[in-house]
């Protein structure tokens, strides 16, 4: 009678938790998708992108270091062409080399687009720049 008595017991204080772990996995859930809801455009987008590529890693790592690799090619020419100090093509310099060495020790794909998308954008501006003075 006592092992019939705790075994309805075990069961009952068993239906309670199971009862109190459905209420916190539903109130996660909710949880999360409000936070879905609320996250902006420009996040989601991102983090498509960044899924796609995570899925094309080499193809798109490979097409990056061509873009990045000739419009650095640009503001290193440029510069001393229109006169400038050498220093202005440091930044650019070192950009191309560290996101070189993102793509090669293979990291997270947000901190290799980073890396290009700031390199690409630093020496764009040197280069366009660059033409400015040259052209004045």
């Amino acid at each position: 009678m006592i092992a019939v008595r705790s075994l309805w017991f075990m069961q009952k204080e068993f239906c309670i938790k199971y009862l109190i772990m459905q209420t916190i996995s539903l109130s996660h859930l909710r949880n999360e998708r409000r936070t879905l809801q609320a996250g902006t455009l420009l996040a989601d987008k991102i983090k498509n992108i960044v899924t796609f590529s995570e899925v094309n890693r080499i193809g798109i790592t490979s097409a990056l270091i061509l873009l990045q690799v000739t419009i650095a090619g640009f503001s290193v020419v440029l510069p001393p062409m229109a006169g400038m100090p050498l220093w202005m093509m440091a930044p650019g310099i070192f950009l191309v080399f560290l996101a070189n060495g993102f793509s090669l020790a293979q990291m997270n794909m947000k901190w290799i687009l980073g890396g290009f998308g700031l390199s690409i954008l630093v020496n764009t501006f040197i280069s366009l720049y660059a033409v400015y003075l040259l052209l004045n």
